[in-house]
């Protein structure tokens, strides 16, 4: 049995060496080459003095050669530091000299965006590009990586189980982003119960939905490896389109499917997947977010054959709870449960006075285990406020485990979360934090008051529409005060007509109008092709784009680039049917048609001439 990260690699690649390990797009990698690749990657960086000890970030987009990159990184006994790819250039480099890197695996244009902060990075010695295209010489040593497929030797790192494996940094949205700090035993821990639990074996293929800086890619990859499966990574391309992720699942046979709900629910409402089979799939894990239950008891009523499961736990213990969901899941109960603790763990509530909350009872939600992380990374004081070593409080049941116990950070201020939990055995129905109805009124927990009123006002569908409707003039006036949306400007409706905002009661006609055209509906103030592709352009720079810098030209590959993904992709199909009066269906909304900025503007005249047909 192995006791790092990388050992299931290395036992897999022993047991089915010619088995698929990885797959993205046409790609893939046997367990041989990819255990061949990541030799070289560690031998590279061992070459220039890194090992136990140091840490390497990632600053690349997920595919078989960032899987290839983690596991050489174990390899060669650092730690690896997964930055998200589209995160601006500033952030990224906070995080890598936050936590001293010592290489970073990069593509050429990330790396390049890096150089003006260079100061930020007085560690940073190696840079491995992961890319084709290297460029000019940049402002740290690089290596290409045909020169890491050429590299030679088995490095092993002198590494033991309580070292760091991975850092993980949380969003920020409290302040400045933490690292927390995943060991290679609090890894395993989790990988392990993974595996046996779900059953996992050789002939499975585990969907790779989640990007590597979201903690759950650790189930998909290294679960998958562990038990010489395949894991099949979801390529970033098809990722914003639910009808496109839909059909993937079915074309990849997919057997084990993780993700956050939302995901699930964009294919379920936008995706037709009622309309697809799909007899590979075997088991449908969900966590990250409360799964609406409505949308619950649909996607499980379309695939009769799945088992559903609901994983939860903070980033601090990655999963700690898990439930599987019954088929007679009541429809009238008010949530989900997160379900009995993990193997090595233990789950428990504990009320104001510190003894262990009653069933049913507000407490706090503490977690003790294997899976509890090491700490964050150079913050003591903010790890001893959520690490406390010390026994557990009279009248515990369970084993007694000697490591730290966990207030899981989900409410308020990220510092712990209240909730009520059953004392012993299973959590109870914890309530969602904010449900919410498609009329976007949140309903009240239960003794918080204005529950009955919000459900009331939820019902009246009218009343829902006109509150979305002022909310989408409010937020276009907004938007135009702060300068991401351009003001209004004129717009031509047809040959020599044009109608000028406001003017609802007339139309303007030009003194040259061809004979024959006498005029133009005024229901409608469809912007004419150029100027939408203009106005679109601006907003995505401003709105999308993370370094706020790069320029949107027709011609700029909104997908390929990463620069669009499914909540960017649902702003612009909003700032199109705002600024149109059109139509987009779920038919529309295919990568194709997003493709760029032209694209989208030939999509819009598409739409317009079947418009005018009907």
């Amino acid at each position: 049995m192995g006791f790092l990260l990388w050992h299931g690699l290395r036992d897999s690649a022993l047991r089915h060496p010619d088995r698929p390990a990885v797959e993205w797009r046409k790609e893939s990698l046997s367990y041989r080459e990819l255990d061949a690749l990541s030799d070289a990657i560690a031998a590279t960086l061992a070459a220039a003095g890194i090992g136990p000890g140091h840490r390497v970030g990632l600053y690349t987009s997920k595919n078989h050669r960032s899987v290839a990159a983690i596991l050489g990184i174990s390899k060669a006994g650092a730690a690896y530091v997964p930055i998200d790819p589209h995160a601006p250039p500033a952030r990224a480099a906070y995080i890598l000299g936050d936590c001293a890197v010592s290489a970073v695996v990069a593509t050429a244009d990330r790396l390049a965006s890096l150089a003006e902060h260079r100061g930020e990075l007085p560690s940073l010695a190696l840079a491995l590009v992961s890319d084709a295209a290297m460029g000019p010489a940049s402002f740290v040593r690089t290596r290409g990586w045909d020169e890491l497929e050429s590299g030679t030797g088995r490095v092993r790192g002198a590494a033991v189980e309580t070292d760091p494996a991975y850092l993980l940094y949380t969003s920020g949205s409290t302040g400045r982003p933490k690292g927390v700090i995943i060991t290679h035993r609090n890894a395993l821990t989790f990988i392990d119960w993974g595996a046996e639990t779900f059953g996992v074996g050789p002939e499975d293929r585990l969907s790779s939905h989640a990007p590597l800086h979201f903690d759950l890619s650790v189930f998909d990859i290294y679960v998958a490896l562990r038990c010489g499966a395949c894991v099949v990574l979801v390529p970033d391309q098809i990722a914003p389109f639910p009808g496109e992720q839909a059909k993937w699942i079915h074309q990849q046979r997919i057997s084990i499917w993780y993700s956050v709900p939302s995901a699930l629910v964009r294919m379920l409402l936008h995706g037709r997947m009622q309309e697809i089979q799909y007899p590979h799939l075997r088991a449908l894990l969900f966590a990250g977010e409360v799964f609406p239950q409505k949308y619950l008891l649909e996607v499980m009523r379309i695939l009769p054959g799945v088992e559903f499961y609901n994983l939860y736990g903070p980033t601090e213990t990655n999963v700690c709870t898990w439930y599987h969901v019954p088929r007679d899941l009541d429809p009238a109960s008010t949530a989900i449960p997160i379900g009995a603790a993990c193997a090595n763990t233990e789950v428990f509530a504990l009320g104001d006075d510190g003894r262990v909350a009653d069933e049913g009872a507000e407490g706090e939600l503490w977690v003790r285990g294997g899976t509890v992380m090491a700490g964050y990374w150079r913050l003591p004081e903010k790890t001893a406020q959520v690490l406390v070593k010390k026994s557990p409080p009279a009248g515990l049941r369970g084993p007694r485990l000697p490591h730290g116990r966990h207030r899981a950070p989900r409410a308020g201020r990220q510092l712990l979360l209240r909730r009520p939990a059953r004392s012993h055995g299973e959590v109870a129905r914890l309530p969602d934090r904010a449900r919410r109805d498609r009329a976007g009124a949140p309903l009240a927990r239960e003794g918080e008051g204005g529950r009955g009123r919000a459900r009331a006002r939820s019902r009246d569908r009218r009343a829902a529409a006109r509150v979305r409707r002022v909310a989408r003039r409010r937020r276009s006036r907004r938007r135009r005060a702060e300068g991401v949306l351009p003001a209004p400007a004129a717009r031509i409706h047809g040959p020599g007509v044009v109608r000028r905002p406001g003017r609802a009661a007339e139309d303007i006609h030009r003194k040259d109008r061809p004979p024959g055209v006498a005029g133009i509906r005024r229901s409608r103030r469809e912007p004419c092709v150029a100027m939408l592709n203009q106005d679109l352009a601006t907003f995505i720079e401003k709105q999308l784009v993370a370094d706020g810098r790069t320029k949107i030209s027709e011609t700029t590959p909104l997908i390929e680039e990463g620069i669009v993904d499914s909540m960017g992709l649902m702003q612009i199909v909003t700032f199109i049917e705002e600024r149109t009066g059109l139509r987009i269906s779920d038919d529309d909304v295919t990568p194709d048609n997003f493709e760029t900025v032209a694209a989208i503007g030939r999509l819009v005249e598409q739409i317009e001439s079947r418009r005018a047909k009907r």
